[in-house]
């Protein structure tokens, strides 16, 4: 008890070292939707999958809050060595991470290039999907693949024996040729962010049906919503799922701590940032055992802070932020603190993680 009382003495009077970033990308259009759907691409300004001017809002006012918090700890102004920003290669998280660091890095003094424009370009990093280990989850694997599909054909097959009337219904007024997971994910996210851009849904999501589960009454669109929720973290239930997506990046973070204890110069000297998505989260969070069950929202945002104390040890603080209105949670580690000894945290998570390229390699192969 002496211990912990001294180590959170010790980290309150600590300072702040490095950081890590991970946000989801901002408000979007549907990737795609139903057949029967009565808003099509067309009805998206900037068409499907792409991000809304609520999101890259949405992505501002986060990095006018990181401004915020990092104050004292990052430059006022950009400094290149300061800071390295990696996107996965998609349109919406390019933008999100554009969109963010205007709100972090408006140009003052010298990086005022235009007096009539209150921005200024930031490099931001991606990498081709394909190749993408790190931030994008979903790869194939072919040593865990036939496990991890019949976890999911499990699922999908107990809710559809749940669920067989309503899904059949949905699946007439949808117009879906073959009512699977994808197409029920399609047709919940669809509708959600038209719900959210203020369009009329059809009439038929407001009937009401006795839910299966439970024997409520709901409307359609509430048990659509209900449903998607377990497929859109399926892809990372087992803690082997966790390893294959994630691993690459938990094995990262770790050491691109360690490397910081060693030399505090190492660029970027402050802070990785990473834009990407609610899978990358979820995964990272599962992989961490920190994850609460709920699909990120848009523009939720985890930090991963390494501190160092006032006794000259590092610790890693974890905080996850999905509301800019309300303080970010405080997550803790399983057998560890919430300020968890960076020895600890890199033992706790050993056996989630990939050091190298060649780990996640030999570990999906068939050889």
């Amino acid at each position: 008890m002496l211990f912990i009382l001294s180590l959170l003495f010790a980290c309150c009077n600590g300072e702040l070292i490095f950081t890590h970033v991970l946000y989801r990308h901002g408000d979007r259009a549907p990737v795609s939707t139903y057949p029967n759907d009565p808003y099509q691409e067309d009805a998206w300004p900037n068409g499907f999958k792409q991000l809304t001017k609520k999101g890259c809002q949405q992505h501002y006012e986060l990095g006018k809050y990181l401004r915020q918090r990092y104050k004292g700890f990052l430059d006022e102004s950009y400094n290149v060595s300061q800071i390295y920003v990696r996107s996965t290669d998609y349109d919406r998280t390019l933008a999100s991470a554009a969109c963010h660091l205007s709100g972090l890095y408006p140009p003052i003094g010298e990086q005022v290039w235009n007096s009539e424009i209150n921005w200024q370009p930031i490099p931001v990093h991606t990498v081709a999907a394909h190749n993408d280990y790190l931030l994008k989850v979903g790869h194939e694997c072919p040593a865990f693949d036939p496990m991890f599909k019949a976890a999911n054909d499990a699922f999908v097959n107990n809710l559809y024996k749940e669920y067989e009337a309503f899904l059949q219904y949905l699946k007439n007024v949808t117009g879906v040729k073959r009512m699977d997971a994808a197409n029920l994910k399609r047709i919940a996210t669809a509708l959600k962010l038209e719900k959210d851009a203020g369009f009329a849904l059809p009439e038929w999501t407001r009937e009401v049906w006795i839910d299966p589960n439970g024997g409520e009454k709901k409307t359609v669109f509430d048990i659509v919503q209900q449903l998607s929720i377990p497929i859109a973290i399926s892809l990372t239930y087992l803690p082997e799922q966790s390893r294959v997506h994630s691993g690459q990046l938990v094995g990262t973070i770790v050491n691109n701590m360690k490397s910081k204890v060693v030399d505090q110069t190492t660029t970027p000297t402050k802070m990785f940032m990473y834009s990407a998505h609610d899978a990358t989260l979820v995964s990272l969070m599962n992989a961490l055992n920190i994850f609460d069950g709920n699909v990120p929202p848009f523009a939720a945002c985890l930090f991963i802070e390494l501190h160092k104390t006032s006794m000259g040890t590092y610790v890693v603080r974890i905080t996850y932020l999905t509301d800019l209105s309300k303080e970010p949670v405080v997550l803790s580690i399983p057998q560890c603190s919430s300020w968890c000894p960076l020895e600890k945290f890199e033992q706790l998570v050993h056996n989630v993680a990939y050091y190298n390229d060649e780990q996640r390699a030999m570990e999906c192969s068939l050889d």
